[in-house]
């Protein structure tokens, strides 16, 4: 087996640089003796809440609670539709369908991989399908859907918009920060996050206080009381050590995601317009955190064992989409139901896209991408 020279996640090195400042925070929870102090959580939530520009965020134990908790405080109700993205994690799908609407999918745009809008139109003029309570717009790798072009249709077919940032911390749409756009925002903060705890964690941001209150009852007792009625389900509580870790590093969010931009820049300037390798495209007006970074190519798993053999790691993202997934089959799709979904599934590659990235390391990925095959030289 070869040792990575480049790794793909690296969370030695991704806590290197503020270990000092994590051991000291860690260090006053643990001499408080309050692991679950209140006041740590929510100053940890005061701060998130400021730094998206929302008027409420409400931490809680996981990204995928953190969706889930959402919907159910919208009062998203067993006779509901919710849309999503089958290029997606299946998170997404276990959150909708735990707590009990329909799920259906829209297909996505073939460069971005984001929620492809015009075919989002055409499902919500069919007048046989049943029209959507919520709709979840992905933001896919770090990057916001079309919110501008969401956020109109939200207002002409009358959906709710319930975000999906769980890979989009500080990630922009036009200037507004992800998390700020739809009712409500679910974000996570497991470690391989660009703000990731030490552990889990996550969020529901919002500006609506009956929303957020709602989320806090089901938080703390596992029952509360949602837009619709009753909301029953497991208490979800961020601790305060995560809480402390989360604050040491949110100050440098911004820049740790300056630095993702950068190396972004270098790959793009060397793998665009090649013919052969071609990275997700940005849309106009959008400032992505570049959580991931992802190729198209063509023959995806031959390019990802030679980069293997090269010492440089890989991410391989939604190989499956999730209409195709064994978990979901009981939904009754097919192959070929989202053709672009199901052909990115086939094409894209992550490569390593950390902060901590030296410009040798940023080279020696490059290079080994380029030197598949002697097919780029």
């Amino acid at each position: 087996m070869v040792i990575p020279v480049v790794p793909y996640f690296d969370f030695v090195e991704a806590n290197l640089a503020q270990r000092g400042e994590l051991f000291g925070a860690l260090a006053r929870i643990l001499d408080s003796g309050a692991l679950m102090a209140a006041e740590e959580v929510a100053a940890f939530e005061d701060e998130f809440a400021d730094y998206v520009g929302v008027s409420h965020c409400v931490a809680v134990g996981t990204g995928t609670d953190a969706l889930g908790l959402a919907l159910a405080a919208v009062g998203a109700a067993r006779q509901d539709v919710v849309l999503t993205t089958p290029n997606a994690s299946p998170v997404v799908a276990d959150a909708v369908l735990q707590t009990g609407p329909r799920l259906e999918f829209v297909d996505v745009d073939a460069s971005t991989g984001l929620m492809d809008l015009n075919r989002l139109e055409d499902r919500l003029k069919d007048d046989a399908a049943a029209r959507p309570k919520v709709v979840i717009p992905v933001h896919l790798f770090g990057q916001c859907a079309d919110m501008d072009g969401l956020e109109e249709l939200s207002r002409k077919y009358e959906f709710l918009i319930v975000e999906d940032a769980r890979q989009a911390h500080g990630s922009q749409a036009r200037g507004r920060k992800a998390g700020s756009f739809g009712i409500a925002a679910a974000f996570s903060f497991s470690p391989e996050k660009n703000l990731g705890a030490l552990g889990q964690g996550g969020a529901v941001t919002t500006n609506d206080p009956e929303l957020a209150d709602a989320v806090r009852q089901v938080r703390a007792q596992g029952l509360g009381i949602g837009y619709t009625g009753k909301v029953e389900l497991a208490d979800s509580q961020m601790d305060a050590l995560q809480a402390a870790a989360l604050r040491v590093k949110l100050p440098r969010l911004d820049e740790h995601n300056a630095r993702r931009r950068i190396v972004a820049a270098v790959y793009d300037k060397a793998l665009s317009g090649t013919g052969y390798t071609e990275p997700l495209a940005v849309l106009p007006g959008n400032t992505p955190n570049r959580h991931i970074y992802t190729i198209m190519i063509p023959d995806r798993d031959d390019m990802r064992a030679y980069l293997d053999e090269q010492g440089v790691g890989t991410g391989l993202y939604y190989p499956v989409p999730l209409h195709l997934h064994p978990r979901f089959r009981r939904l009754g799709l097919r192959r070929g139901d989202f053709p672009e979904a199901e052909a990115l599934a086939l094409t894209t590659l992550s490569l390593p896209i950390r902060p901590e990235l030296t410009p040798d390391q940023v080279a020696m990925v490059i290079d080994a991408v380029r030197s598949f095959g002697g097919s780029m030289r």
